[in-house]
């Protein structure tokens, strides 16, 4: 186990003088694919996601992964924190070995404050074995020593970052910065500095944002702009050409409307040329009218005259007649009369003759019988 763990710290050294030379790139490669898939603050979630799932190792993993300088002051707090929770889940379901081969990793990667809280650890850890307890001191003592050697190279580095940002070159500021941090280099009054620049940094990144959010607003009023010019004009191409069929359909109208008025006018004239011959054939038929009527009222007055005339004479007939037979009928009556006196007498006469024979008979038959 001993002769593992310092081929492991050997190679270890190797690393931390090619980091020191610069010959390592500052990001690790799984550092910077794993950032160029999903922002720092996403990473930061998914981190926190991780630990809550118990989820130690790929947590702390995705953690490290994060560069710091990107994301805001509570932000850059809560990795801490989280990273201090990753390591205390990996310390109490992880054997030693294992958060010994961590803080290997760590140191590789160039996180060599992480590397040096994982050593501390594993030396304070009483149920680690002994063997890597020692062994972390001594990797512990490596790690000082190469931050210690690392001093002037990181506060160099520091005024390139610092140089870089007075250049607005914010990228290459935060990547030196970055390496800063990872270092967990010991700048003495320069400790803060980075920090700093690392806000600073932050407040740039925020004011381009909101540039080119004013600028994407900007564009986006000019293009709303134009387009509400454009729509202006077509309404107002739209109104104009509505107007002017408006115009035609009045002047087709007005034309329809003369037309109705000359068929309406030609229509009443020729009605009243109608009426005009229509009232003279009334009067010519009321005028014949008038005359038959005369002519028959003439004839029937003749008529009537002529009728009267024999009916007079038939009158004056009748009265004749009546009178010859009144005349007539009195003599009649006188004949009838004096027939009637005529017999009466005659049969008075008989009468009395009877009376006189039954008076002789009587007295013949009174003288027979005496």
């Amino acid at each position: 186990m001993k002769k593992q763990i310092r081929s492991r710290v050997l190679a270890l050294g190797v690393a931390g003088v090619l980091v020191a030379g610069g010959a390592l790139p500052l990001i690790p490669m799984a550092v910077a694919q794993t950032q160029g898939t999903a922002s720092a603050a996403e990473l930061l979630t998914r981190g926190a996601t991780l630990l809550k799932q118990s989820q130690f190792a790929t947590a702390k993993k995705v953690l490290l992964s994060i560069n710091p300088s990107q994301l805001t002051p509570v932000d850059r707090t809560t990795l801490e924190s989280l990273l201090e929770k990753a390591d205390v889940g990996l310390a109490a379901s992880a054997k030693a070995e294992d958060i010994f081969h961590n803080a290997e990793m760590s140191f590789q990667d160039g996180h060599l404050a992480h590397a040096a809280s994982l050593y501390r650890y594993l030396i304070q850890d009483s149920s680690a074995a002994p063997e890597i307890r020692r062994d972390a001191q001594d990797n512990l003592a490596l790690t000082e020593a190469k931050q210690k050697e690392m001093v002037p190279a990181m506060n160099q580095l520091l005024q390139k970052a610092i140089a870089a940002y007075n250049a607005k070159n914010y990228d290459a500021a935060e990547a030196d910065l970055y390496t800063i941090r990872k270092s967990g280099v010991d700048l003495g009054n320069n400790n803060n500095v980075p920090a700093t620049y690392e806000n600073l940094i932050a407040q740039q990144r925020v004011a381009q944002v909101n540039a080119i959010i004013a600028a994407e607003k900007a564009k986006a009023a000019a293009a709303a702009e134009s387009r509400l010019k454009a729509q202006r004009q077509a309404a107002q191409a739209a109104q104009a050409a509505k107007e002017a069929k408006l115009a035609m359909a009045q002047r087709q109208a007005a034309a329809h409307a003369a037309q109705l008025a000359a068929a309406r006018q030609a229509q009443e004239a020729k009605a009243a040329a109608a009426a005009h011959q229509l009232a003279m054939q009334k009067a010519a038929a009321a005028a014949a009218l008038a005359a038959h009527e005369q002519q028959v009222q003439q004839q029937l007055a003749a008529q009537q005259n002529q009728q009267e005339t024999q009916r007079a004479a038939q009158r004056s007939a009748a009265a004749l007649a009546a009178q010859k037979q009144a005349e007539q009928e009195a003599a009649a009556a006188k004949l009838a009369a004096e027939q009637k006196a005529r017999e009466a007498a005659a049969a008075k006469l008989a009468a009395e003759q009877k009376a006189k024979q039954a008076a002789e008979a009587a007295a013949a038959a009174a003288a027979r019988e005496k």
